[in-house]
């Protein structure tokens, strides 16, 4: 039987520590304390706040968390929001779903975590991202 339970058919205790799995199901694990009046897992020191409808899965957290953030990336890479998050105003490129959806441009807004979408009024929470990198350069939008 799996250690890991479905969030839409068995809660966490109020205010436990858990591990969760989160759509897109190719991204890390996360780390978080439930909240249930929140309906949300407020994950790390900043408690970024993960909505319960993108946990797939929990568990009781039965170790220490890791430290966060993870340690930088080069140069380049593909990296995930919440392990290795953009600075304040960085721009990035953005992929919201795996290979069969095109990378955006965006900026990073730490306050919100979420990115500004081009230069568009649009807004990408955190947890809709599945992974980011550096532009080498600032985007230039037509006008």
């Amino acid at each position: 039987m799996s250690v890991w339970k479905d969030i839409g058919s068995i809660l966490p205790p109020e205010a436990t520590t858990v591990v969760v799995r989160r759509f897109p199901s190719i991204t890390p694990v996360l780390y978080g304390d439930w909240n249930l009046n929140e309906q949300s897992i407020f994950c790390g020191p900043q408690d970024w706040m993960l909505p319960w409808y993108m946990v797939t899965h929990w568990r009781p957290l039965s170790y220490s968390q890791p430290d966060w953030p993870a340690p930088p990336l080069p140069p380049g890479k593909w990296r995930d929001v919440y392990w290795y998050p953009p600075s304040q105003g960085d721009h990035c490129w953005v992929r919201r779903y795996e290979a069969d959806c095109a990378a955006l441009q965006g900026i990073f807004d730490s306050a919100s975590h979420s990115f500004a979408v081009g230069n568009t009024p649009l807004k990408l929470p955190w947890w809709a991202v599945l992974c980011w990198k550096p532009v080498s350069a600032p985007p230039v939008y037509p006008t």
